[in-house]
């Protein structure tokens, strides 16, 4: 099996691709930093000698950047498992060229650009996508601006400033919902599945280091301590059950927590809501509606 992660020098990523080469699968890590890549992929071959590990460098927060890796992967082999599990928490006047923040450009319209890309790359190659959400409760009342995603009010988000980053990446998640669905519908009987999955809260992963002093502001707003944390390698247990579970195979369009299917908010199942925002991100990144 030949498995492909993006955010794959840390966190859930890391200890994902360490799972795969363990138990005989071949890894694609896919990094901003070449050296972070380097020392993971030298790690790795450490822990699994025998598996194929290979790297490919690319920044999500440049959309051109991301089609470029498709380009790439295009030309190689098709992976059979995709994890879309990188993922920031950025100042939301962060923004790129086109003027859309950060967040949403890393968390979710590189996700939706590099999916489709693989998905009309490999359209006959059985595969497994999967995208790491967040918890759907705590993101069930931020409704995503489908037909805006500059998100230029940034008031409405949160009254506080840095919480407003972090309401923002629970939009980008909840985004990442709605694209779980509308790709698994659109990619029906194509033998690609596509998946969403919870971690759960995990410690020290450094996603929130670009906005100073939100930790605090977040775990006090959460009630999280410590002791509700966990770590990374724990985190990657479903992500992995749902990217290799032969009792998974042909389920799609489903979001999973603790191994179990979950229901997520009213408005991240609308149909209308999801081909505005399809339309929209389609708009956004140069692809077909």
């Amino acid at each position: 099996m030949k498995a492909l992660i993006t955010g794959a020098t840390s966190g859930i990523g890391a200890a994902l691709a360490r799972r795969f080469v363990l138990d005989g699968n071949d890894v694609v890590l896919v990094g901003r930093s070449v050296e972070r890549l380097a020392s993971t992929a030298d790690a790795l071959r450490a822990a699994a000698p025998s598996a194929r590990i290979e790297t490919e460098q690319a920044d999500l927060a440049d959309l051109a950047q991301v089609h470029q890796l498709a380009d790439r992967l295009a030309a190689q082999d098709a992976p059979d498992v995709v994890v879309s599990n990188a993922a920031l928490i950025a100042p939301v006047d962060e923004r790129d060229a086109a003027g859309i923040p950060l967040t949403v450009v890393v968390n979710y319209l590189a996700v939706y650009v590099l999916l489709r890309r693989l998905a009309e790359a490999f359209p006959a190659h059985p595969s497994r996508f999967v995208i790491v959400g967040a918890e759907p409760a705590g993101s069930a009342g931020l409704v995503v601006e489908v037909d805006d995603l500059s998100y230029t009010d940034a008031d409405l988000l949160f009254p506080d400033d840095d919480l407003r980053a972090f309401a923002l990446y629970g939009h980008s998640k909840n985004m990442d919902v709605m694209l779980t669905y509308t790709l698994a519908a659109r990619l029906a009987g194509t033998g690609i599945t596509v998946n969403g999955v919870h971690p759960g809260v995990i410690g020290r992963t450094g996603i929130m280091s670009g906005v100073p002093g939100i930790d605090a502001k977040v775990a006090a707003m959460l009630g999280a301590t410590s002791g509700h944390e966990t770590e990374a390698e724990t985190g990657a247990e479903t992500p992995y059950w749902v990217a290799t579970a032969p009792e998974l195979a042909g389920r799609t369009g489903v979001f999973f927590a603790d191994r179990a299917p979950v229901e997520t908010a009213a408005h991240t199942t609308d149909a209308a809501r999801l081909d505005r925002l399809w339309a929209t991100s389609a708009a956004l990144t140069g692809m077909s509606a």
